[in-house]
Parts: structure tokens; sequence; C-alpha cells
């Protein structure tokens, strides 16, 4: 790989990089926003003047969805947690990549 070839491919990691950074930004955001409809559900509603079963499964189906909501939650911050990962790689293969360059850039093949 050439020195063009590398700065290219580095500059292309950098843009990456910082894509997946807004990424995680809204993941963590739509998470927050998962937790705060699941607290909603989990609150339930005043069914104080509803009677029987109908209310009985109305606060039931309430309360699931808090707990499916809870798990698109966790999702959004597993995936977060993911590209935080494939962020710390494209760090390292940064270093890497600047190292090569300057190595070719001491031999003069600058």
């Amino acid at each position: 790989m050439g020195l063009s070839d590398l700065k290219n491919t580095l500059g292309k990691i950098v843009i990456h990089k910082e894509e997946m950074r807004r990424d995680i930004g809204f993941l963590r955001q739509a998470s927050g926003n998962f937790r705060a409809a699941s607290n909603v559900c989990k609150r339930g509603v005043d069914s104080s003047r509803w009677a029987g079963e109908a209310a009985d499964v109305f606060e039931n189906r309430y309360s699931e969805l808090g707990k499916s909501i809870d798990v698109q939650a966790d999702e959004c911050e597993r995936v977060a947690g993911k590209m935080e990962e494939v962020i710390r790689v494209f760090e390292q293969t940064e270093r890497d990549i600047q190292a090569q360059i300057n190595k070719l850039l001491s031999r003069g093949n600058g």
C-alpha cells in the first residue's frame, strides 16, 4: 500500500468513526426515550373506575408493554456498546496506519 492509499484509508476511518459516534448518540438518546416510555407504562393508568376482567387485562397488557419497551432500550444500549468497540478498533488502526505513514515519510517516500 502506497502513501496516498494509506492517507486515503486513514481519512475514511476518521469519517466513519465520526459517523458512528453520531449514531451512538442517537442510540443512547433512543434508549433514554424508550426508558421514559417504559416508566409511563409501568406507572400504569388510573383504572380505579374500571371493574372486572377488562381492567385486569388492560393493566397486565400495559405492564407487559413497559417490559417490551425496556427490551428495546437494552438493545439500543447493546448496539451502542458494540459500536464503541468498533471505534476502539478503528482508533488502533488509525495509530497503525499513521505509524506506517510516518515510516514512509521518514524514508523520504512522501
